[in-house]
């Protein structure tokens, strides 16, 4: 009897390490929400793709991580955890600092538009095959609501309880967070590929219908719009004043974000997908003419351009004094933001759609070449 309890006793004490293991293995995603991080795809309501924090001197490879297919959105990052979708119709969460992977969750689309992560709700679409757009508890990764939408590239945006998002099928839609209800809509005429940017009373966002619209984030009035000559793929930033953004027009437009008027614009030679990062005093962005301008935010006037071996669809991000971005090229750069001088460059295998992110500094970027790649000191 003593050697029968004593086995069971065993049993029990393997049973519950097992159970303790298993219990470890997702705690990661039981800690603190509230940390701060990259949790949306221009970093800010405002996309302004800025960090006011020094790079350092010296950047190299620290880990990559391979995915099942190319990789076309931005990744979400705090300490803890990074999360980032792929169009192999998957979702990786993985361990920031190594590259480990943690979890892989699968869906019925594409993941093209970058999630956004509110506390430890995380917000997200899928392309077409899926047509979905889902809220789910990263505490236990479960969905608490999921909703169909469209053939979603837009990146969802969150102000005052409610997501903003545009749709395959024309539409601006705005959503509560809590349980996905349709507080409701406004149609455009053509496709949303764009983000939505916000302050705290309107919202920007643009179509390939050529306008860029102006909406009342209550109710959804059109405020204004403006046309210009092209589809606009490129998600706005905003300042105090005014409104910037790119147009399949090939051209960069600075509109007052009030009223709608043009301040300027600048013409390159061929269509422009790129969003725009802001610092105080001048815009960044690419163009497919394979050049990446930086321009007067008051005149538009150009400071310098870089140009690399492809197009760029990649939108820039700011930090501290250096310019992040990549190119059709396959190439991640990094350049002087006041001169445009080379920094840092890096080949991947495959085209670089994607936009990067940073934190705490490491930048983070995915490629057509299936791989997800951390740089740092």
């Amino acid at each position: 009897m003593k050697i029968k309890k004593s086995l069971n006793l065993e049993v029990l004490l393997k049973l519950g390490l097992i159970l303790f293991i298993l219990s470890c293995s997702n705690t990661f995603l039981l800690k603190d929400f509230s940390e701060t991080g990259w949790k949306m795809y221009r970093g800010d309501t405002f996309n302004t793709g800025f960090i006011q924090e020094n790079l350092g001197t010296k950047l190299g490879l620290l880990w990559k991580f391979k995915t099942g297919g190319g990789i076309i959105s931005t990744c979400l990052v705090t300490d803890q955890l990074l999360i980032i979708g792929g169009l192999d119709k998957r979702l990786y969460f993985i361990d920031p600092q190594t590259g480990k992977k943690l979890k892989v969750l699968s869906f019925s689309g594409g993941i093209a538009c970058t999630p956004v992560l509110k506390d430890s709700l995380l917000l997200f679409g899928t392309q077409r095959g899926g047509d979905s757009f889902y809220a789910l508890n990263l505490k236990n990764f479960k969905t608490i609501w999921e909703k169909k939408l469209k053939d979603i590239h837009s990146s969802p945006i969150i102000n005052k309880g409610k997501i903003f998002i545009g749709t395959g099928d024309g539409s601006i839609r705005v959503l509560d967070l809590k349980g996905g209800k349709e507080l409701w809509q406004f149609k455009t005429q053509e496709v949303i590929k764009a983000s939505a940017v916000l302050d705290s009373v309107w919202l920007w966002l643009g179509s390939l219908d050529t306008y860029m619209y102006c909406l009342s984030q209550k109710t959804g009035e059109l405020i204004w719009k403006f046309k210009t000559g092209g589809g606009i793929y490129s998600s706005a930033a905003i300042d105090d004043q005014n409104i910037y953004f790119g147009s399949a027009d090939g051209r960069i437009y600075a509109l007052d974000k009030n009223t709608g008027s043009k301040i300027w614009s600048f013409g390159t030679q061929a269509p422009v997908y790129s969003s725009p990062a802001l610092s105080e005093s001048l815009l960044y962005i690419g163009s497919n003419d394979r050049s990446l301008y930086a321009l007067s935010k008051a005149t538009g006037e150009k400071v310098w351009s870089f140009t690399c071996q492809s197009l760029i669809h990649s939108s820039p991000i700011v930090v501290g004094d250096k310019l992040a971005f990549g190119s059709l090229d396959g190439n991640f750069y990094v350049l002087d933001k006041d001169t445009g001088k080379l920094f840092f460059k890096y080949a991947t295998a495959g085209m670089i759609k994607a936009s990067p992110a940073y934190h705490k500094g490491r930048f983070y970027l995915g490629s057509y070449d299936r791989h997800l790649y951390c740089w740092g000191k």
